[in-house]
């Protein structure tokens, strides 16, 4: 065998051996979550308002749908392999629709789109939506940013109220199950925070 037939062999070795490797990789698996946590009570407050759920908007950082993670020394990542099954803001702004209908504390509660005019408006910012680290735990983490305003005869809005709340919920363990019940949790913490808030000032103004 002459030196040209033997190199002619060794590529095809090769090539036929980087095929194998290549059949022989599994497509990653991508597992999808979604947002969930139960809806808060309902309240004896009862208006004849409405309120309208404006779509969430939320930070740069947060505004994909693979999991994302943070630890104390500003340094972050994502679970390339888990992700949401839908854009956390759209999942959030429905979320808040039911949630607030769950309360029934307005006499209707929708979303943009309609074309009735709300008597209270709720627009809210996801500063925050993910997981904390720290040495010795990991935490669900979710900040929002909500304003409330009031749709007053014929002027513009008038801002009724505007807060950030904050929840962080220790994880049960490392696993991704775990860190989305958490998350679920803080948003269910602050979900009944902003409903306490906007039954108070409805309710005086009422």
């Amino acid at each position: 065998m002459n030196r040209r037939t033997q190199t002619a062999l060794w590529c095809l070795g090769l090539a036929l051996a980087s095929c194998g490797t290549l059949i022989k990789q599994p497509a990653p698996v991508i597992a999808y979550y979604q947002l969930e946590y139960a809806p808060p009570a309902a309240r004896s407050t009862n208006v004849s308002a409405t309120l309208m759920i404006a779509p969430l908007r939320i930070a740069p950082e947060y505004d994909r749908d693979t999991l994302v993670y943070r630890d104390e020394a500003y340094r972050a990542g994502f679970y390339l392999n888990d992700q949401w099954m839908a854009n956390p803001a759209r999942q959030l702004t429905e979320k808040l629709v039911r949630d607030f209908q769950a309360t029934r504390l307005f006499a209707g509660v929708f979303t943009a789109g309609t074309f009735q005019k709300p008597d209270y408006v709720l627009h809210g910012t996801i500063r925050e939506l993910g997981e904390q680290r720290a040495p010795d735990a990991r935490f669900g983490s979710v900040a929002i940013a909500f304003t409330l305003t009031h749709a007053a005869g014929s002027g513009a809005p008038q801002i009724v109220f505007q807060r950030t709340y904050e929840q962080r919920v220790p994880c049960k363990d490392k696993t991704v199950n775990a860190l989305v019940e958490a998350i679920g949790a803080a948003m269910h913490g602050v979900v009944c925070e902003v409903v306490d808030e906007v039954d108070s000032a409805v309710s005086t103004a009422h």
